[in-house]
């Protein structure tokens, strides 16, 4: 029987490019209902997760980062079965994030 199994991913320091923070999964379909960015650099940094192949069309959070802070977001993201989830900085090694909710099977 199919059933919500609590889920965590992370953390992963993030770099200037687009890589899996959840990999594309054909068996499990994913609820995120925890993002924790922490930045701990002495700037403020962007940060891009994307549900699916990193692009501007596929954002579903853009947000800046101050200085030696957390974000905390929480909300209900469904990511579908056979997709990634991935994210970015606007500089490397200095942010990390980390997923939380739920998968599917």
């Amino acid at each position: 029987m199919a059933a919500y199994t609590p889920d965590k991913h992370g953390p992963t320091q993030l770099t200037g490019s687009y890589a899996d923070l959840i990999a594309s999964d054909g068996s499990n379909q994913h609820v995120i209902r925890t993002i924790d960015i922490v930045n701990t650099d002495s700037s403020s940094r962007n940060v891009f997760i994307t549900i699916g192949a990193g692009a501007a069309a596929t954002e579903i959070i853009e947000v800046a980062v101050p200085a030696n802070d957390t974000k905390v977001l929480n909300g209900w993201w469904v990511v579908p079965t056979s997709t990634a989830v991935q994210g970015k900085a606007s500089v490397t090694t200095v942010v990390t994030v980390t997923l939380s909710g739920y998968h599917y099977a």
